[in-house]
């Protein structure tokens, strides 16, 4: 068999965090042969626990080469399922400062159906915008918890034993192929061709285009520089500094 042009892959499971960037690692995925993703039938968002089910019904609906994707808060009865139904799994994470700022953009500028587009219309500025994601705040019924509080729900998927944790920073940057070479391995470890390797490494970068993605603005790494003054930086430092260190995107708790 051409492992090039032919695959036969399981369904899997892509989790990641909003705003880390989902639409690349679709692009990428994609780009492998037969490789398909449906947002309408498999977007999964964390729920509730009455929700499993329906949710292991929709997913056991997933063909060969079919994966799904969501923002999935963890949870011992997802991993459960998701071991039961034999998935294999990735969880993407980006750095949280570079999340604040891309999630306040999209919203004011491309998601005005948001439950907080109304506070972030009463916010004066986008410090106050960037401030209210850091800290948390409430409006009404919705609250939106802070960042070290959001990332919580969510990083416990990285000690999950049998997912493929990815950087979003990874995938765009130089070790891009690095990366794809370590998904084709999960995915497909059959392939030890080392030509055939390469091939899929190089159509799934071919699938990039970011003007595809709806949700694409800058797709960099470190945009918060450009956006935090000092007293930003100092409210980060305060809220998530451990979370920055622990992530490995800091070597220090109150950095510089």
């Amino acid at each position: 068999m051409n492992h090039t042009n032919k695959l036969e892959l399981s369904p899997f499971f892509v989790n990641t965090i909003p705003k880390s960037g989902s639409h690349l690692l679709r692009q990428l995925l994609q780009g492998l042969p037969q490789v398909t993703h449906d947002w309408d039938r498999h977007w999964y968002f964390e729920g509730h626990s009455n929700q499993i089910q329906e949710h292991q019904n929709r997913l056991q609906t997933l063909k060969n080469n079919e994966c799904a994707f969501g923002h999935v808060f963890y949870s011992d009865k997802w991993a459960a399922m998701l071991n039961q139904l034999g998935m294999k799994r990735m969880f993407l994470y980006r750095d949280p400062r570079d999340v604040v700022v891309s999630y306040v953009y999209y919203v004011m500028n491309k998601l005005q159906t948001d439950v907080f587009y109304p506070y972030f219309s009463r916010c004066s500025t986008q410090q106050d915008r960037f401030r209210a994601v850091i800290e948390g705040f409430k409006d009404g019924p919705y609250r939106r918890p802070g960042i070290n509080e959001w990332y919580g729900r969510f990083m416990k998927w990285s000690k999950d034993e049998h997912a493929l944790v990815i950087r979003f920073e990874d995938l765009v940057g130089e070790n891009r192929t690095n990366e794809c070479e370590k998904i084709i391995n999960y995915l497909i470890p059959s392939i030890k061709d080392e030509s055939a390797v390469r091939s899929l490494i190089e159509g799934m970068k071919a699938n990039v285009k970011p003007e595809k993605s709806l949700t694409f603005r800058k797709g960099k790494t470190g945009g918060w520089r450009d956006e935090f003054d000092e007293e930003l930086k100092n409210l980060t430092k305060e809220h998530c500094g451990q979370l920055l260190k622990d992530l490995g995107y800091e070597t220090a708790a109150d950095w510089n």
